[in-house]
């Protein structure tokens, strides 16, 4: 008999605190909010209020929940008017619970809000209330595994932002997580609904779905390992540069280059840069490893000597197409620099060549660093003391040709006015005249050749 009363005892205490966790849960709840709108946000604090005053009653009539004293039955009384009351609440949410969730009309709105009213939930008042929506929940889900199913075959129709094999299975990785997030909140919320029919129902879908959307994704894969063509790393034996002038037979130096990468070698890359990150997280080093054996460099590295490669380009070419004549010979030396440098792009670095970091520093510090920059200055400089020059032009010397007419003024006062002309225009012409010396000495300081070389004399008088 006592064995009796002291398991019935510990079922009590049992249901108690499930009872207390999961109005703990909801405690959560009601202080943020979620209950679908304000007066339903509100209902739901007042009743959590009401079970906070039962349980206080519960906690100050019995203060030993496994003292079995039955003369008082403090416990079975204090239990039995807390069940009542519970009872009478959740009630109460499950009317809330039905009336808001059939305000969402999806099945992400109808599972959110199952998880803010999490805990309470699982009460079996409120389960049978919403068996309905339980059911609804399970069919919607299954037809939009179909969906899924449907629309992994309209991957082709997908804009091509990416490469081709990247948008493709980004757009598998989006419906599988289409279909795994409300599966997973699902089977967290009500693992007990999975066990029934309708349960297996929705595990099976779920299961061929995601089957199928993992053949799509491995097929994709392999169709574009198919499509690499092992000779696209012999292109890794061309020359860096490349001539692109149109007088490339008569000039000595290039007036335009170009970079020389294959265009499909280097979509390769940018697909392989794309694979592997996350969340497509694809192993491409086995598929390099067997289809572009003699890759020397990582891809990372061939992309990266890419892109400098194609700024220091794009910056000999502004040099060239900007350079005036009478320039040339300020930038002689470091010209034939970069024109050995230039020659050594065009016929003998290669894209696999062991000291292509090397060469390409170099080349960006000359181009990039040095020319490219020291020539804007150059002719920022020149285009001043242009201006400044203009503006002198257009001093008007003589002061009848700002004088009224039609007023009279004395011999004598017109030559002081004349004076004080010249003296405002001197002046005027004596600051424009230390701004120029001093465009002169920053752009000598620039080309760094000797003040008596013909280049410079020759560009003074043409400045």
């Amino acid at each position: 008999l006592y064995l009796n009363v002291f398991m019935e005892r510990c079922n009590d205490v049992l249901e108690l605190v499930q009872t207390m966790r999961h109005f703990q849960i909801l405690s959560k709840t009601v202080s943020i909010g979620g209950a679908d709108n304000q007066n339903m946000d509100i209902l739901t604090q007042e009743i959590h209020g009401r079970y906070w005053n039962a349980l206080g009653a519960f906690q100050s009539n019995v203060t030993d929940v496994m003292n079995f004293d039955n003369k008082e039955q403090k416990f079975e009384l204090s239990f039995f008017r807390l069940r009542t009351t519970i009872k009478e609440l959740e009630r109460e949410l499950s009317q809330i619970l039905n009336l808001s969730i059939k305000q969402c009309t999806t099945i992400a709105s109808k599972l959110r809000l199952l998880e803010v009213f999490e805990g309470v939930h699982e009460r079996d008042v409120i389960q049978t209330q919403l068996s309905l929506e339980h059911k609804w929940l399970i069919n919607e889900m299954i037809k939009e595994f179909n969906n899924v199913r449907v629309l992994c075959n309209q991957s082709n129709r997908t804009p091509e932002i990416l490469p081709s094999i990247v948008t493709k299975l980004y757009w598998f990785h989006g419906l599988e997580q289409r279909m795994r997030v409300p599966m997973d909140k699902f089977s967290y919320l009500y693992p007990n609904l999975l066990q029934g029919d309708l349960g297996y129902q929705l595990r099976d879908s779920y299961k061929q779905t995601m089957d199928y959307l993992e053949k799509q994704r491995k097929d994709s894969i392999k169709a574009w390992q198919a499509r690499i063509k092992s000779s696209l790393t012999d292109k890794l034996q061309q020359t860096v540069l490349k001539n692109v002038s149109l007088d490339e037979m008569l000039s000595k130096r290039p007036n335009a280059i170009d970079v020389n990468l294959d265009f499909e070698l280097e979509k390769l890359l940018k697909e392989i840069h794309y694979l592997k990150m996350a969340p497509l997280n694809v192993d491409v080093n086995a598929i390099l490893r067997e289809k572009v054996s003699n890759l020397k460099i990582n891809e990372m590295q061939l992309r990266l000597y890419a892109t400098r490669v194609r700024l220091i380009v794009d910056k000999y070419n502004i040099i060239m197409k900007n350079i005036q004549n009478e320039e040339v010979p300020l930038f002689e030396t470091k010209l034939q620099r970069i024109d050995e440098i230039i020659e050594l792009g065009l016929n003998n670095y290669t894209w696999n060549s062991v000291e292509i970091p090397d060469y390409i520093e170099r080349a960006h510090s000359i181009i990039c660093g040095d020319v490219f920059q020291n020539l804007d200055l150059v002719q920022t400089n020149a285009k001043e003391i242009g201006a400044i020059i203009d503006e002198w032009c257009e001093f008007k010397s003589d002061v009848f040709k700002n004088r009224d007419a039609s007023v009279s003024v004395s011999a004598k006062t017109l030559e002081q006015l004349q004076i004080e002309h010249h003296k405002s225009i001197e002046k005027l012409i004596a600051k424009g005249g230390n701004r120029i010396h001093q465009l002169i000495e920053v752009t000598f300081g620039a080309v760094e050749i000797s003040e008596a070389s013909p280049g410079w004399q020759e560009y003074i008088n043409f400045t």
